[in-house]
């Protein structure tokens, strides 16, 4: 894997997968509404998330 120009692990890059997949959802989504705010809900989180999605946190 990369994380911006250098190599690594899966098990460094394993908590940044979940936020990076809601950024690209965010991205696509809000390009294809053409500047509408989108609204994306994801199980996965990790610091920062909250700019590209809100988070799910179970049926508990």
């Amino acid at each position: 894997m990369s994380f911006e120009g250098e190599g690594g692990s899966m098990r460094r890059g394993r908590n940044i997968y979940g936020m990076q997949m809601a950024r690209a959802t965010y991205d696509g989504v809000k390009k294809h509404l053409k500047g509408k705010r989108p609204f994306n809900l994801t199980r996965s989180s990790y610091a920062g998330i909250q700019r590209y999605s809100a988070v799910w946190k179970g049926d508990n």
